[in-house]
């Protein structure tokens, strides 16, 4: 059997009231747009593309924890999204869930140059 004649056998569940209670707390934060989910789903992967259910684009720690607990409370999984160079699908979302895009956190809180890292 080749690779191309494996059939994924994931089934995504019903995220509807998480996105529902993720659209009253974010508004237009929080986008449900098919191509913008597209292009979280999927990036240098040879992977087919699997978008989330939404993609909300925060501004702080506080937006990722609230976006995190909602997750949480309707059992939808979360994916990070920070530049988008996955290779190997880890931003794929074959469960469906939330991607979360740090884009816009660009308050820098600390610079470390010895391991070339910035805390936003």
């Amino acid at each position: 059997m080749t690779t191309s004649e494996i059939k994924p056998t994931v089934t995504t569940a019903d995220h509807s009231a998480a996105i529902t209670a993720l659209q009253k707390q974010f508004g237009k934060q929080l986008s449900i747009n098919q191509t913008v989910r597209e292009q979280h789903g999927h990036t240098m992967t040879w992977l087919a593309n699997q978008p989330p259910d939404a993609v909300l684009t925060v501004h702080d720690k506080q937006d990722v924890a609230t976006a995190v607990a909602i997750c949480n409370n309707y059992q939808m999984p979360v994916i990070a999204f920070g530049i988008g160079s996955s290779l190997e699908g880890q931003l794929n979302a074959p469960y469906g869930g939330l991607c979360i895009d740090m884009y816009a956190m660009d308050t820098i809180l600390q610079v470390n140059n010895e391991d070339l890292t910035v805390t936003v």
